[in-house]
């Protein structure tokens, strides 16, 4: 049935899903996997030795706001279904988590089984699995909006940054392999370290977010939470993550601002088990 509709939609907004993978974003991506060796050799092959790198303390985290229960207000809900604006849609099947799997074939496709796409020479390869990514996430969110233009202008903005994200989504692989000793190798974190799929999803979804998407990035950061057992609001924004000092074995990513519409922060400390 998933498949039945990715077909689906490729037939019927081909020429809108064509604009979405653009040539910049495949040169950005390419750009991203050259750099790959300098930013640290794991990225390209198992490396045994753990070479330190820069280390800088966390930051201090702001305490939480107060939340009173003045702050906290609910959206009326309709009492008949059919007055539902989701009345009678269908919903994408969530047997499997699509997405997830195709992130981490576009991000770190050296460890995924898509070695060719991470060479310049292969760029149809890498449009073929972005344009197949973004039937999935079209699906996903053409229910809540009804308006193929709207979905494809916001994936368009979401595929334009991958670039700059996957380079977060780096210092976060080597910001947990440098906070624990027991990781040998980039690999190791990359297929096994059950945060790091979860930061992952989570940026993407917090991307979408802050494009004003309906529903669709806590349905993703819902699945993340299925899979992993960690449960991050797409509303939350995530800093850039330093290297951890040695003090700080167990690096998380820090909260920077409100988690939610309404201002409220995330202290991370006490949670710094999430990346492993």
């Amino acid at each position: 049935m998933q498949e039945g509709r990715q077909q689906l939609c490729h037939i019927r907004f081909a020429p809108l899903l064509d604009s979405v993978v653009t040539d910049a974003a495949i040169s950005d991506l390419h750009k991203s996997y050259k750099q790959d060796k300098q930013n640290d050799p794991g990225f390209t092959t198992l490396n045994t030795e753990r070479v330190p790198t820069g280390l800088t303390p966390m930051p201090e985290v702001q305490p939480a706001k107060e939340v009173k229960p003045s702050d906290l207000t609910l959206s009326p809900k309709p009492c008949d279904i059919t007055q539902s604006p989701f009345y009678n849609i269908t919903f994408p099947s969530r047997s499997t988590f699509t997405e997830c799997d195709l992130l981490n074939q576009i991000f770190f496709p050296r460890f995924w089984n898509c070695h060719p796409m991470a060479r310049a020479e292969n760029k149809p390869l890498l449009r073929d699995k972005l344009m197949t990514l973004a039937c999935v996430m079209f699906n996903g969110i053409y229910p809540y909006c009804q308006d193929a233009e709207k979905v494809t202008a916001v994936l368009a903005q979401l595929f334009a940054g991958f670039g700059r994200l996957r380079e977060l989504i780096k210092k976060d692989v080597l910001a947990a392999y440098q906070g624990d000793p027991a990781a040998k190798f980039l690999a190791e974190v990359i297929r096994c370290y059950p945060g790091l799929t979860a930061v992952m999803v989570q940026r993407v979804a917090h991307e979408l977010y802050k494009l004003n998407v309906a529903v669709y990035p806590r349905e993703l950061c819902e699945l993340v939470h299925r899979y992993t057992a960690i449960d991050i609001h797409p509303g939350a924004e995530i800093g850039e993550v330093p290297l951890p000092s040695p003090l700080h074995h167990f690096p998380l990513p820090f909260w920077r601002s409100g988690a939610r519409s309404n201002g409220l922060n995330l202290s991370t400390r006490g949670l710094g088990f999430l990346l492993q």
